[in-house]
Order: C-alpha cells, then sequence, then structure tokens
C-alpha cells in the first residue's frame, strides 16, 4: 500500500494496532500506535481501548492509566469495556480505591454494569473493608436481573471469613448451597479456615 503512494489513515492504523495485539505482539502494536501520531492521526476511543488492552496483557499498569486519561482529556468518552478493563487492572493491582472511583464515574457517564463488573467492584469493596457496601452491590445485582453464581457467592464467603466474622460467612455458604450452587475448591478452603 505504502508503496504505491497510499498513506495509511487512522482506521488502517487501528486494524493494523488490533491485529497485533491480537496476535500477541504487542511491541508491534505499540509500535504502530507511535507511527501513527507521528503522522499526525488522533487516536479514538477504539484505538485507545486496543493499546490500554495492549498494555494491560503486558502488565504495564501505570501506562495503561495514563493513557487512559489522556485518551478522557482529549475529549474521547470511555465507553463500558473501557471502564470494566481499567477498573479490572486497578483491581488487579490493588488499587482498590481508584477501581471504586472508576465504577463510580462509570454510573455517573450512564453505563450498567455487567456481572463481572460488579464481582470486581464488590471485591474492591470488600478489600476496602466495606463489606456492607459489598453486599449491596450484591443485591443491586440481583435487582438488575444478573444471576450471581459460585464465584460471586464464594467471593462473599471469603470476605466475610478474612474479616473474622464466622457467621456472616457462614451465612453466605448456606445462601449458596440453598440456590443449588457448589462451591469449589477454593470456596471450600476458605470456608473450613474460616471456622477451625
Amino acid at each position: 500500500m505504502q508503496e504505491v503512494g497510499c498513506k495509511p489513515d487512522r482506521v488502517t492504523y487501528c486494524m493494523l494496532i488490533d491485529i497485533h495485539a491480537k496476535a500477541g505482539f504487542n511491541n508491534v502494536a505499540m509500535s504502530m500506535y507511535k507511527r501513527m501520531l507521528e503522522a499526525g492521526l488522533s487516536p479514538d476511543t477504539f484505538t485507545y481501548s486496543v493499546i490500554i488492552n495492549c498494555l494491560r496483557k503486558a502488565g504495564n499498569l501505570a501506562a495503561a492509566h495514563w493513557l487512559f486519561c489522556e485518551m478522557v482529556d482529549h475529549g474521547c468518552v470511555p465507553n463500558l469495556v473501557m471502564y470494566s478493563i481499567m477498573i479490572t487492572l486497578q483491581a488487579k493491582a490493588r488499587n482498590y480505591e481508584m477501581a471504586l472511583k472508576l465504577y463510580h464515574d462509570m454510573q455517573n457517564a450512564g453505563f450498567q454494569p455487567d456481572k463481572v463488573t460488579y464481582s470486581i467492584v464488590m471485591e474492591a469493596l470488600g478489600h476496602c473493608g466495606y463489606l456492607e457496601e459489598a453486599e449491596a452491590v450484591f443485591v443491586e445485582l440481583k435487582q438488575k436481573n444478573w444471576v450471581p453464581d459460585e464465584p460471586v457467592y464464594g467471593l462473599l464467603v471469603d470476605l466475610w471469613g478474612k474479616a473474622g466474622n464466622v457467621d456472616k460467612a457462614s451465612e453466605w455458604y448456606r445462601a449458596m448451597l440453598n440456590e443449588g450452587l457448589l462451591p469449589n475448591i477454593p470456596t471450600r478452603n476458605s470456608f473450613l479456615c474460616d471456622n477451625l
């Protein structure tokens, strides 16, 4: 394409970035992103989401967060996927307060979380010591017609157990059983440790 004098546009760069990132060639994807910027082309929300996901896969949280902030500063509105990626990144890095801030920003932007986002937020709240708030998110999850699965119940068993409240951990364990869900091994181990 370039040999015949056609210059790549933003769409072309976005496709190349996406293809390389999905194939696991994060360095090439980042190189394409830099070339796009050098060509004077501005990224859009899709481009930012691909690059941020690329940085996530590479484990570069600081750069992903910086790029997310740049995206917002340049007037690109984050979508639900972008918020979910950033909430997940912050929670995995144990930056729970930032994960919760992003969750509130997401809601203020009019996006409704999905079941995965709810679980991540429950975990972040629990690790910040806001266990009642984590339970409130569980209630909201059910009100939005999401069906909680074993990992969601297991999370609450684990959070209350680690907080030293065996009664609440047992309550959530029984609630899980009452829903016909079978606890997985980590949940069973957590429950056993709570009751020793």
